[in-house]
């Protein structure tokens, strides 16, 4: 190799050094402009993530103004549907809900509520599983997505939502003896009264054990008779002109008019119709010769006949607003036990919701029991009882067909988890926490009676099906068809 080149190689290499060495120096003597870092506290009810996997929680909703909707949908990947007419609350998790979709539980308990609502023969009922729960308990909500949460993952496929009730430590902070927990609203335009009222009372003992219990009373009443906007009409009113002026028109059509000093409808002797015939043209005349029965049966038989035919046809109002209406009461009773070593908690907690004619009555009774007493002793019991009836008076409709007898439905679900959890030193300062544990969980469907009268090829002279008695019933090959076939649980 040419020794000229060598030098130069090395003479490059040594500049280069110098020059980096320089730059460094210079560097060292620079100074850079004043940073600020600015951060934003976040409450911890507040925030959403709180854990490192897909699990979104919310903590102390009773201290918010939102509503429960607003609450869930504001986490990741949830939302919710609640039917103004079931009374029930469902969640949705990536576009999945319902039993054996969304598991939605209440204190770690599998709710499995099915609601069917009536529809007073206006818009069609609807059916809905969800959890009968009063919001205004409602202490926080954990929601995992995905179906692998161990016993929380038996029904459920996207995902579970766990609705946590209001416990003593919600109430009584810290070594207080009681508290009260109240919270109220109410409004105009169809926000009607709900509140409720909350006490607690614990008591700490020498041995460090604590003693509590809570009771909580709980009102609400839900309307749907909105005004509409522009004009500030009701819903449950919107037609009422359109309406007034059809039964103008059909009973002007039939020669009657409207007496101002009687204020009612009555038969005009005077007046032709559009074929340019009289009352007297027509044979009926003579059945209703007298002034009082023609006062009292012709005009009684056109009212009634606008009334069950033709006003159904006419009316324009979008839903029933009486149908929808709730007025529910609910209750929240707990006794809680703890120590160094054990913990009970005794739950009873009841929901009586009437909607429209409907009434909903739940009952769910539930006992937890923890034992600790090291690493390889972490024992959870759970039992639990939940109990939902429906009670739908007679002529009660389902897509049209009225009940010709009173009808109660039950659902029954009983639950029993135990479970034990195991922590283990491994080598490497490395921990293993492990659960097991058996999960029972059985519920039932019934009714008082098989209702019939709701079967695809019922024929009874009795039934009367309303708005769409036009249609009749359908009809088939009785030999063929299943007879037992109802819409209703």
């Amino acid at each position: 190799m040419n020794p000229n080149f060598k030098l130069n190689l090395l003479t490059l290499a040594l500049l280069t050094i110098t020059s980096i060495a320089h730059a460094e120096d210079e560097v060292s003597t620079q100074e850079l402009d004043e940073i600020q870092v600015k951060g934003k506290h976040i409450a911890k009810e507040k925030k959403v993530f709180t854990e490192g996997q897909a699990k979104s929680s919310r903590e102390r909703i009773y201290q918010s103004s939102e509503n429960i909707d607003t609450i869930v949908r504001s986490m990741p990947g949830v939302f919710t549907q609640q039917d103004k007419g079931s009374g029930v609350l469902a969640v949705n998790i990536r576009g999945d809900s319902g039993l054996g979709r969304v598991n939605t539980m209440v204190d770690g308990v599998t709710q499995t509520f099915y609601s069917t609502s009536a529809d007073a023969g206006r818009s069609g009922s609807s059916s809905q599983f969800g959890t009968a729960l009063d919001p205004n308990f409602i202490a926080g909500v954990d929601v995992t997505k995905g179906s692998f949460t161990g016993a929380n993952g038996i029904n459920t496929l996207s995902g579970t939502a766990n609705f946590r009730t209001l416990r003593v430590d919600d109430v009584v902070h810290g070594n207080n003896t009681f508290g009260l927990l109240t919270k109220g609203l109410t409004g105009t335009n169809s926000t009607k009264s709900n509140f409720m009222a909350t006490g607690a009372v614990q008591k700490w003992f020498d041995s460090g054990a604590r003693l509590g219990a809570l009771y909580g009373y709980s009102h609400r009443n839900v309307e749907q008779n909105y005004k509409v906007g522009g004009g500030g009409q009701r819903i449950g009113n919107f037609g009422e002109e359109y309406l007034d002026r059809k039964k103008q028109e059909y009973f002007e059509s039939n020669l009657l008019k409207f007496d101002q000093g009687q204020n009612r409808w009555v038969r005009d002797f005077s007046k032709r119709n559009a074929v340019g015939k009289s009352y007297w043209d027509y044979p009926f005349s003579k059945k209703y010769n007298d002034p009082e029965v023609l006062q009292r049966d012709y005009v009684d038989d056109l009212e009634r006949s606008w009334k069950e035919n033709l006003a159904p046809q006419w009316d324009l109002t979008p839903i029933d607003p009486t149908s929808l209406q709730q007025r529910s009461n609910s209750h929240l009773v707990k006794v809680e036990y703890e120590n160094d070593n054990n913990k009970l908690d005794l739950q009873l907690r009841t929901m009586n919701n009437r909607i429209g004619s409907r009434k909903v009555e739940n009952r769910n009774y539930q006992a937890n029991y923890n034992l600790n007493i090291g690493d390889y002793v972490d024992l959870n019991v759970l039992a639990a009882h939940n109990l939902g009836k429906q009670k739908y008076p007679k002529n009660s409709r389902f897509s049209g067909w009225g009940l010709l007898d009173y009808l109660e439905t039950k659902n029954t679900a009983n639950l029993l988890d135990i479970n034990n959890r195991f922590s283990f030193n491994l080598p490497n300062k490395t921990d293993l926490k492990t659960t097991v544990g058996f999960n029972f969980f059985k519920n039932q469907y019934s009714k008082n009676r098989f209702p019939e009268e709701l079967s695809l090829f019922y024929d009874g002279p009795d039934q009367d099906a309303g708005l769409y008695s036009f249609l009749g019933r359908f009809k088939g090959d009785k030999g063929i068809f299943p007879q037992k076939s109802t819409i209703l649980q």
